[in-house]
């Protein structure tokens, strides 16, 4: 891919990303552009075809993010060289955004030494997405089994990760430290993985999950460092403090510096109503997947 074919076609998404229910369609107008999507495809699967694409992020460097009248230096549509936007600056990047429009232009440069600039996608407006959609980015693993999903839930060094590399073949591990959960259309509660902030800080590339893949919630389990294995069931009310803190600390709702407190704080009360939720107290090495079959077949 080069400059002039991207500028060739404009009305064409170089990218497609799903994160959960909404698709992202990215547009380069540089090369670093072209560059921002190469990493993005390359550490996120991303879609071949989208229906319609709840935001068109529209990628283009910037001498100076914070001005709008660069815009101009670029072969961006009409209708967005007109409008006005307004500019939110964060720790991960910059983004510029109008009222009412399903378009960010994203013009940041970001601290390259954060990791991937996979992980500086424009999150302000995907949080935004998300929080009207009554859902959150929350900072937890999630692991299914016959597509029903159980969420993983421990404070940081809290055994999410060591507890979810133990799982057998019948499992499939999507996350080990981030999911996005949503309501159901009809019933119940959703959930996709999410870029892994554990692949962040690591010096090993993967690749992630497809974040497009969703699944059904049927229940939440909170890790609790142990001697022995022991499974009991709590109640909403003890259920719901931890699951806030989970909904409260995902790291790129953190950086990207937006409030979400009583959003997470009434999605963390839902779940804790909705979701059974158990207490599992466990050893670095303890058995604890056939507790857990127990729990997924009790859901069928």
């Amino acid at each position: 891919m080069n400059v002039q074919t991207v500028h060739a076609c404009v009305d064409q998404a170089n990218s497609l990303l799903r994160l959960g229910p909404f698709c992202y369609a990215f547009f380069a107008y540089d090369d670093w552009g072209v560059r921002i999507i190469s990493e993005l495809t390359q550490s996120l699967p991303t879609e071949t075809t989208c229906c319609a694409a709840d935001r068109n992020i529209h990628i283009c460097r910037l001498s100076n993010p914070n001005d709008p009248i660069a815009f101009r230096n670029f072969n961006l549509p009409g209708h967005l060289q007109q409008a006005k936007w307004f500019c939110q600056t964060n720790a991960i990047n910059t983004i510029w955004v109008s009222p009412g429009m399903p378009d960010v232009i994203w013009t940041a440069a970001v601290d390259d030494r954060l990791g991937s600039l996979c992980y500086h996608l424009p999150w302000n407006a995907m949080i935004e997405d998300i929080v009207d959609y009554n859902g959150l980015m929350i900072h937890g693993g999630l692991a299914i089994q016959d597509n029903r999903a159980l969420l993983f839930v421990a404070p940081p060094g809290g055994g999410k990760s060591t507890t979810l590399a133990t799982a057998p073949k019948k499992w499939r591990v999507l996350s080990d430290d981030a999911a996005l959960v949503w309501p159901g259309r009809s019933q119940g509660w959703m959930a996709s993985p999410l870029p892994s902030w554990t692949n962040l800080i690591s010096s090993q590339h993967q690749t992630q999950p497809a974040t497009s893949f969703s699944c059904q919630l049927v229940g939440t389990i909170l890790l609790r460092k142990a001697d022995t294995v022991k499974l009991w069931r709590v109640n909403p009310v003890q259920a719901a403090p931890p699951l806030f803190r989970a909904c409260s600390d995902y790291p790129m709702l953190v950086m990207a510096d937006v409030d979400c407190r009583r959003h997470a704080f009434k999605l963390a009360a839902h779940l804790a109503r909705d979701l059974p939720c158990w207490q599992l107290a466990l050893p670095l090495h303890g058995h604890i997947w056939g507790l857990l079959n127990d729990i997924i077949d009790e859901a069928l």
